[in-house]
């Protein structure tokens, strides 16, 4: 059985305390997220991570340190679906991309502050996270992409 699998990027920002950024999904609150998203038709991986970061945490204004040399995978629940797409996926491979912002965006208590409020309404709130916490807010069926990511990108993560 072949599986059939959106492609998509994963960016994981990262700040000068080595600290990595989430936001909290508002479809499901409780539960955070790296910013990432599916490609568009013809879109390349590097397009797809600077229109993902803009809609998604407001800036396109970073450096790329590193790409994973593979993707991630991971299948959808059966729950899950995608209405928009019309070809139906089994789940989503990722690039992911180590980033560094070039403009400070944290407020005084240190929270992230998007740059702007022209974003998606997928996240409600952001936070700077040491990497193995990322584990703690994921969705259980990205938990191990997420740890493959990470490692590809030269993190050492534990469960």
């Amino acid at each position: 059985m072949t599986l059939n699998y959106r492609p998509g990027v994963v960016g994981v920002v990262i700040n000068k305390n080595k600290l990595v950024l989430v936001g909290e999904r508002s479809d499901a609150p409780g539960q955070w997220q790296f910013p990432q998203g599916g490609l568009k038709e013809g879109e390349s991986e590097t397009d797809g991570i600077k229109r993902e970061m803009r809609e998604e945490i407001g800036t396109d204004d970073f450096k790329i340190l590193k790409v994973s040399s593979d993707l991630t995978t991971y299948l959808f629940p059966n729950k899950l679906s995608y209405p928009e797409d019309k070809v139906p996926y089994d789940g989503q491979a990722h690039r992911w991309f180590l980033l560094e912002l070039n403009g400070d965006y944290t407020d005084e208590s240190g929270n992230y502050t998007p740059p702007t409020k022209d974003i998606d309404d997928e996240f409600i709130n952001f936070k700077w996270v040491v990497p193995d916490e990322v584990y703690q807010g994921i969705v259980s069926w990205k938990k191990e992409s997420y740890k493959k990511g990470l490692c590809l990108l030269g993190f050492n993560v534990k469960d």
